[in-house]
């Protein structure tokens, strides 16, 4: 699991929703905000009620995230905020899948070293 200190907290969030830049592919809306004074990165995952109706299900989804973007953290440039806001098609993938997008919608950020 991602430690607390990667994880938004609810004062950023409005923050990143308010300022952010944002990318939308078929699986998930990103916002997020470069941090040229952090380093650290910080995330959010967002899986609404619409995408998937059972609340296991989306903190099944939100745990392999956070899980997937714990190992990935090491690998990327620091000083980035990002929120991943699930869509509906998302139920569909593998966690294979939802790897390579979550890759895909990141390098698109330019989030990669």
């Amino acid at each position: 699991m991602l430690p607390s200190s990667n994880k938004i907290k609810t004062q950023l969030f409005k923050e990143i929703l308010s300022k952010g830049k944002i990318y939308n592919s078929i699986y998930f809306s990103v916002k997020f905000l470069e941090n040229p004074n952090g380093n650290i990165n910080k995330f959010a995952v967002v899986v609404p009620k619409k995408v998937m109706k059972k609340a296991i299900s989306r903190n099944l989804l939100r745990r392999r995230l956070f899980n997937y973007l714990k190992d990935l953290n090491k690998d990327l440039n620091k000083s980035f905020t990002i929120i991943l806001f699930c869509k509906s098609e998302v139920d569909k993938l593998s966690f294979n899948g939802l790897k390579k997008e979550v890759d895909l919608i990141l390098k698109k950020i330019g989030l990669f070293k």
